[in-house]
């Protein structure tokens, strides 16, 4: 006779009760279980919710007198020198993600508002898009070269890093945030010998799933590996609402053949209508 813990097993309800109390990593995990818990996990609105691979309800629109105005980025501070779907090997949490992958803004790290929850296994596996600082008008990540690639987690050693760029990986389909982020700012700064000019171009994205890390990755690939960008960082709005991607580059700067290792297979190229 089946034990009684058996038997709420296979009771849909109060099995995708038990596993909504896992913490993200393992309900992520448990689709390797067994058939049962795959597809429970696989079709329950609540669960994918969790996991950030279908969209939050949407909270109420504030009034037009406390809805939050768009920040404006800050200047870019150069410092470089320049003449799965479920197999994917998620690292374990660290304790200060931005520290490993970015150089130090010194200023005060803060909590990110809970009114625009990040996704917690991104925030591990990619830190220099995820790192948290508090500037006037945003939070926003460390500066990072091009270099701090090598630095991420997927970088540990080669058979990691295939798992995480391989087409199917699980964390390409998952959104950045919970709710998900419909805008993003893409802002590229071009340093030559006697000038230095500014571009800004606004992406949107199809409702409701909004960004997902597989184009905020491949995106960040395309302009500091592909087109020899500098540095990078992500601002975010403090409504999480809004995000900008800021590139940093010299007309000069090159990026070494090493790192298009770490371009995912996936990657197709996105196209940006630049202001002419």
């Amino acid at each position: 006779m089946a034990s009684r813990e058996h038997h709420v097993l296979q009771i849909p309800e109060l099995l995708e009760l038990i596993l909504a109390q896992l913490p993200m990593r393992d309900l992520l995990l448990a689709q390797r279980v067994c058939r049962r818990f795959n597809n429970l996990i696989q079709t329950s609105i609540v669960l994918q919710q969790a996991l950030f691979f279908r969209p939050l309800p949407k909270p109420a629109t504030p009034s037009p007198a406390t809805t939050p105005k768009r920040p404006s980025w800050p200047p870019f501070e150069p410092s470089f020198s320049l003449p799965f779907p479920v197999s994917l090997p998620f690292p374990p949490p660290i304790s200060n993600p931005g520290a490993a992958a970015c150089k130090s803004r010194k200023q005060n790290v803060v909590p990110f508002p809970e009114s625009a929850g990040q996704n917690p296994l991104l925030v591990a596996a990619f830190p220099p898009w995820f790192s948290r600082n508090m500037s006037d008008l945003s939070y926003t990540t460390d500066q990072c070269h091009f270099s701090r690639f090598k630095d991420l987690p997927l970088a540990a050693d080669t058979p990691r890093r295939d798992a995480f760029l391989r087409p199917e990986a699980s964390w390409r389909l998952m959104m950045v945030t919970q709710p998900p982020i419909s805008v993003m700012s893409v802002v590229r700064i071009t340093v030559h010998t006697r000038m230095t000019t500014y571009e800004e171009v606004e992406v949107r994205f199809p409702a409701p799933i909004g960004l997902t890390m597989g184009v905020l990755y491949d995106l960040t690939c395309q302009l500091v590996l592909y087109q020899n960008g500098g540095e990078f960082r992500v601002q975010w709005s403090k409504d999480g609402g809004h995000i900008s991607l800021i590139v940093m580059r010299t007309a000069s700067g090159v990026v070494g053949k090493e790192y298009m290792n770490y371009i995912s297979r996936a990657y197709e190229g996105v196209s940006l209508d630049w202001p002419s």
